[in-house]
C-alpha cells in the first residue's frame, strides 16, 4: 500500500488534503501535528477521507534532536492564537510569541521503523522554518521517497539556532539541499499560494 506523509498538518483543508482527495487507490495517510489544540479539527476534516484511506493522525512533532520538546505559539489574526501558527524553532521574524507549549516528539527514522515504511509517494513538510533540518535527517538511501514538497525558509534576521551555521536565501537552498539531493532528485521552485515552494521529484533510473 502506498504511503503519503505530511509533517505539519495543522487542521487540514490544504493542498495536501486536496491531493489525497484525488487519490483513487487506497493508501496510508500519515498526518503529523504536534499542537494538540488542532487535532480535533484535523480529525474532523479527514473523516470522509478515512472512509477510503487508512488515516493516521499523529500528535507529535518530527525532530532531529529529541531534547526539543516545546512549540512556540504565535499570535495570528483573527484572534485565534492557537490556530496553527506554531514553530519548533523561535523565529525572530515572528515577534508575537504568545507562549510555549509542550509537545511529544519522534524522529523521522523512528517513525519509519514503527510503521515499517520503506517507500513514500509524497512527503510534504510545512514546519515554519524547520523543514530543512528534517530533510537533512532523512536517509534517502534507506527510504525511497518519490516526491518531496517543503517550504523555502531563509530570513536575514532569524536566529534559527546559534549552535549551527546559519544560511539564508538561495545559499540556504543550495548549501543544505543540493549536495544531498541532486543525485536523486530534480529540483524546482514554485510560488503558488498554499503550495510549499520547493519541490523535489525523484529522478527516474
Amino acid at each position: 500500500m502506498k504511503n503519503y506523509v505530511q509533517i505539519g498538518s495543522n487542521v487540514g483543508n490544504d493542498y495536501f488534503q486536496k491531493l489525497i482527495n484525488d487519490l483513487k487507490e487506497k493508501s496510508n495517510i500519515f498526518l503529523f501535528e504536534p499542537n494538540k489544540v488542532l487535532i480535533k479539527d484535523l480529525t474532523e476534516n479527514y473523516l470522509e477521507i478515512s472512509k477510503t484511506h487508512n488515516v493516521f493522525i499523529i500528535n507529535k512533532g518530527i525532530v532531529v534532536n529529541k531534547s526539543i520538546d516545546k512549540l512556540y505559539v504565535y499570535y495570528q489574526e483573527p484572534n485565534v492564537p492557537n490556530y496553527g501558527l506554531t514553530s519548533i524553532i523561535h523565529r525572530k521574524s515572528y515577534n508575537n510569541v504568545l507562549e510555549t507549549i509542550p509537545m511529544e516528539t519522534t524522529t523521522f527514522d523512528e517513525f519509519c521503523e514503527e510503521y515499517n515504511i520503506k517507500e513514500i509517494e509524497l512527503l510534504m513538510i510545512d514546519t515554519e522554518g524547520y523543514d530543512y533540518e528534517i530533510l537533512d535527517s532523512i536517509d534517502i538511501e534507506k527510504i525511497d521517497i518519490k516526491e518531496i514538497m517543503c517550504e523555502h525558509w531563509g530570513c536575514e534576521d532569524d536566529n534559527l539556532d546559534e549552535s549551527r551555521n546559519i544560511r539564508t536565501g538561495n545559499n540556504f537552498l543550495y548549501s543544505v539541499i543540493k549536495p544531498k539531493f541532486e543525485k536523486y532528485y530534480s529540483m524546482e521552485l514554485v510560488s503558488f499560494d498554499e503550495i510549499p515552494n520547493d519541490v523535489f521529484k525523484k529522478i527516474p533510473r
